[in-house]
């Protein structure tokens, strides 16, 4: 068997065992098409040798770091089941070193209480003024403010429920995730007087779709949140700021 046949293997028996769900499924054949299409994929497991695997990691050195290491993980533990498949008794992997990027890693900032304001003049004219405002102002993703249902917002309470966001399937295709990307992002935040009248504009202009998004396009389908950031890019560069994520630093006020 070689490696990429059991690399192949490994993915599908998670799926269809259910231990991951259709999206992470679709991350994991794309860092796998990393191995697929390379020189090592089809060494057999046995024929394996550390010379090579350290080629091909060393190989990956101008992604990111968090790149790399998924890459390099995967490998891994395609050689960790190999060894438990007692398809080999000698793991050639566990002297392969994870090599370093090239690129530096990228911090997570903030935009100053200048750079909000400016961003939020700029907003008058945008449809996805509210959708960016929301994001401003809560911190959440924008795949979570996308998967909002009116349902999700209690003024009563003063509470916005946050149990899901907007993914991708193994085809790409933009879908409804049945959690949020991390099952510890399941929360609830405060409505603060900020996000009240947002998400009160927000209701009034619901759209009727088949999903009950909160948002949506005019015609009930789905916004990606790619097209969201590609906006909130082009304001950013129109109102002359920074483009960075817009999700708030710990102890960082907002406008």
């Amino acid at each position: 068997i070689t490696i990429s046949m059991l690399g192949q293997q490994i993915i599908d028996e998670k799926f269809e065992a259910n231990t991951i769900i259709e999206a992470t499924y679709g991350r994991a054949l794309c860092t796998f098409n990393h191995i697929k299409n390379s020189d090592i994929a089809d060494i057999e497991i046995q024929k394996a040798k550390t010379p090579e695997l350290q080629k091909f990691v060393n190989s990956k050195k101008d992604y990111t770091n968090s790149y790399i290491d998924k890459i390099y993980n995967m490998l891994a533990n395609i050689f960790k089941e190999a060894i438990k498949r007692e398809i080999i008794i000698k793991n050639p992997f566990i002297n392969v070193v994870k090599p370093k990027s090239t690129k530096k890693n990228k911090e997570v900032e903030s935009l100053t209480t200048d750079e909000q304001k400016s961003f939020i003049e700029h907003l008058d004219s945008e449809k996805y003024k509210n959708i960016l405002l929301l994001a401003l102002h809560s911190g959440m993703r924008i795949g979570e403010i996308l998967a909002l249902q009116p349902e999700d917002v209690d003024f009563e309470n003063k509470l916005l429920n946050i149990d899901n966001t907007l993914t991708k399937n193994a085809k790409g295709k933009v879908i409804i995730g049945k959690t949020t990307k991390t099952y510890e992002s399941t929360r609830k935040i405060l409505i603060t007087s900020v996000l009240e009248p947002i998400l009160k504009e927000s209701i009034s202009n619901y759209v009727a779709n088949k999903n009950n998004l909160l948002f949506c396009h005019s015609d009930g389908s789905i916004i990606a949140p790619s097209t969201v950031n590609s906006q909130f890019k082009r304001i950013c560069k129109d109102a002359n700021i920074r483009v960075i994520t817009i999700k708030k630093k710990k102890g960082v006020e907002t406008a």
